[in-house]
């Protein structure tokens, strides 16, 4: 029997991914957190489908799941803003504006880096 990831090219996957966060806005969270699941299961170690599970638990309040789940990713830029946003709803904003200044500096003119800024200035 092949393995998940040999079933799913990656066009698939990222259909998944496009379908799990269409869930999520739609305040679909269990769906969408099932469907981030299979595509941890095809492509483990997924960024997409960390921060879609980490979504999928700050939406539906589970706070400081969704900053272990960021947390636990590699450091890219986007994990990291989502990060910024998790760690600013469990009211630590000294720490939420340290990660996403880190953010809007390291990566200006990106979609993360907006999305810092944005916060920051939210938080402000």
């Amino acid at each position: 029997m092949s393995e998940p990831a040999a079933l799913l090219e990656a066009d698939d996957v990222r259909l998944l991914v496009e379908i799990g966060f269409s869930a999520l806005s739609r305040g679909l969270l269990a769906p969408a957190e099932t469907i981030f699941a299979g595509v941890e299961a095809a492509r483990p170690g997924s960024e997409a489908a960390g921060i879609g599970r980490a979504l999928a638990r700050l939406h539906g309040g589970a706070v400081d799941e969704a900053v272990g789940i960021l947390r636990a990713l590699p450091p890219s830029d986007a994990a990291r803003a989502f990060l910024g946003l998790a760690v600013s709803r469990t009211g630590d904003r000294a720490e939420a504006r340290a990660i996403l200044a880190e953010v809007a500096q390291s990566a200006p003119g990106t979609p993360p880096a907006a999305m810092a800024q944005d916060l920051l200035a939210a938080l402000a």
